[in-house]
């Protein structure tokens, strides 16, 4: 939106860039910084994805501890605290 600011601002005359060789150099400047953006925001996005699968496995993984504990408990079986030993 910037972008578009300036070059509205470029072609009426009122700008604040001297030539238009100096507004379309702040504009490659602007172009980079915005995809330096973007490769940050998807990368972190990423980052997330990978971290939100590995919580949700663990939790998985502990739900399931968690049923065979109470199974174990329901069942009352002699060897209890080898089962609970063996999760």
């Amino acid at each position: 939106m910037q972008i578009e600011i300036r070059d509205l601002e470029q072609r009426i005359g009122v700008s604040r860039h001297n030539s238009s060789y100096e507004f379309e150099k702040w504009k490659v400047q602007a172009l980079k910084a915005r995809q330096t953006h973007l490769y940050l925001q998807n990368a972190y996005t990423y980052w997330l994805l990978l971290n939100e699968k590995e919580t949700f496995d663990s939790n998985c993984d502990l739900s399931k501890k968690l049923d065979a504990v109470v199974q174990i408990l329901i069942e009352d079986r002699p060897d209890f605290v080898d089962q609970l030993k063996q999760l």
